[in-house]
């Protein structure tokens, strides 16, 4: 791991033997949430977001990663606010995930089609390394988006329907439709001073986290499992039958190293259905 000590907690209770200290870390994103910039981004020549995130992380020794997203250009923008509070509007008005990664920051797509992690292992006998898996299965999720924008000439608006656009982790479509029901559309508000294209990537970003609609949490044991299960990358579940089984997508872990061993508790998306790994190897058949 690597990052920084956060906080340290010392509780002392009356009983000695239950005395504990808890030290919490955090990744490199810490050190860009340790002072307020104000800045003018493109005050002479419009910028990119590229350049914004490459300036931004060289303050701090930190480099981008090599998969980052081109963002938007043409871009003049007021900073006024924590390097980490920008960026992390800058990858939300893209889209974008923000990931601090190694010394790396990833600020791009989700990566759904990337290869999977090693395979989380439930109700697998001995070579079982999941303790707890439960899954949230939410049918009353939008299908897609829909919004208003102004016409391209004219004074009127357009309504844009916006369909998720992520690549199945499955072999079959997660969706709410179901008999006698009609079709579920999140419709967004307009909000002033957006440009189109920061408009479009808000919808589609919207849309793309409806459809994840089947979730994911538990907890596995680190030494079993013998990885550091990363954010923002797939993993596979094997173990949980056909229709849960196969390839989610990690939206969050908690690392926690006690007296009981290491714990890695975690929460997993999916916008399908069905096992596709191959044979529990961790492989993906061909789905991706």
């Amino acid at each position: 791991m690597r990052g920084f000590v956060r906080e340290i907690r010392a509780d002392y209770p009356e009983e000695s033997g239950a005395a504990t200290v808890t030290v919490r870390c955090q990744d490199d994103s810490l050190q860009l949430d340790r002072g307020h910039v104000r800045e003018v981004w493109g005050g002479d020549v419009p910028t990119s977001d590229s350049i914004i995130v490459t300036t931004i992380l060289a303050n701090y020794g930190l480099t981008p990663d090599p998969d980052n997203g081109a963002g938007q250009s043409d871009l003049t923008l007021n900073q006024d606010e924590t390097d980490i509070v920008f960026l992390r509007r800058r990858a939300e008005a893209n889209g974008y995930d923000l990931l601090f990664r190694d010394g790396t920051v990833y600020f791009g797509p989700m990566q759904l089609d990337a290869e999977p992690q090693e395979t989380i292992m439930v109700y697998a006998g001995e070579a079982t390394n999941c303790q707890r898996f439960d899954v949230r299965d939410d049918g009353h999720q939008a299908d897609q988006v829909r919004f208003d924008r102004a016409e391209t000439a004219g004074q009127g608006t357009v309504s844009e329907t916006v369909a998720p656009a992520l690549p199945l982790l499955g072999n079959e479509p997660a969706t709410g439709q179901g008999a006698g029901l009609a079709e579920f559309s999140w419709r967004m508000r307009r909000q002033e001073g957006l440009s189109e294209a920061e408009w479009m990537a808000r919808a589609q970003r919207r849309a793309d986290d409806l459809s994840l609609r089947v979730r994911a949490d538990g907890e596995i044991d680190g030494s079993l499992y013998g990885h550091v299960l990363k954010v923002g990358l797939p993993v596979g579940v094997d173990g949980v039958g056909d229709r849960y089984g196969g390839v989610y997508f990690v939206d969050a872990v908690h690392h926690l190293f006690n007296a009981d061993g290491y714990r890695q508790r975690f929460r997993l998306l999916r916008n399908a259905y069905g096992d596709n790994l191959d044979g529990g190897s961790g492989l993906l058949s061909g789905v991706l």
